[in-house]
């Protein structure tokens, strides 16, 4: 049994997993019974919140607590399903915007017979199929030269230069994230060098 600042030692089993949403929505917790009454902590005090406690639960105590403290405890009491819910809530809600699943039965079955198929022209034509991998990079090789030629030529034309805004509270603010690992000999200079960028607002 956990406990939280003015309510003492928890109940078990009061809370259940199957109402976590319920707990979240309307922040609160069922705490433990006092003579056969319920007592309920909520972070949410509004009249509209508290109407709806005391509808739900009757004549429940209701005691307020600081919304940091309740949502700790909902952490620490209901970790599991929180952990799965992050991992896997999006999977069962919408389980074609997940990654969970990269391939899905058709694709996977599509890559299995190109596969086979490439396999078996191989045994059958290995000459034929050399040619046409060295055409087909070739081909890809001349797109790929073709297409950084064209961008080269277009980014290099001549372009109109806007003048900055004389306002400096008019440019638009950027986040430079800076991911490291293992690298502190190369903190102090990677310091110097974002500090010395000459943009307003850097410190």
């Amino acid at each position: 049994m956990g406990g939280m600042p003015g309510l003492g030692a928890r109940e078990a089993n009061l809370a259940t997993d199957a109402s976590l949403d319920l707990y979240l929505a309307h922040q609160f917790l069922p705490w433990r019974r006092e003579s056969g009454r319920l007592l309920i902590a909520t972070a949410d005090t509004s009249t509209a919140n508290l109407a709806w406690l005391r509808d739900t639960y009757g004549g429940a105590h209701i005691v307020p607590i600081a919304s940091c403290d309740l949502q700790r405890e909902i952490a620490r009491r209901f970790r599991d399903r929180l952990s799965e819910d992050a991992v896997f809530s999006l999977w069962s809600k919408m389980p074609t915007l997940s990654a969970r699943q990269t391939f899905t039965c058709k694709q996977t079955a599509a890559f299995i017979a190109a596969g086979l198929a490439v396999v078996i022209a191989c045994c059958l034509w290995p000459l034929t199929v050399v040619q046409i991998l060295v055409a087909a990079m070739s081909v890809g090789f001349a797109v790929s030269a073709v297409f950084r030629a064209a961008l080269a030529l277009l980014g290099g034309r001549n372009k109109k230069v806007c003048a900055p805004p004389s306002d400096e509270s008019a440019l638009p603010t950027y986040t430079i994230l800076v991911p490291l690992y293992r690298e502190a000999k190369v903190l102090p200079r990677l310091v110097r060098a974002i500090s010395a960028l000459d943009y307003p607002g850097i410190m």
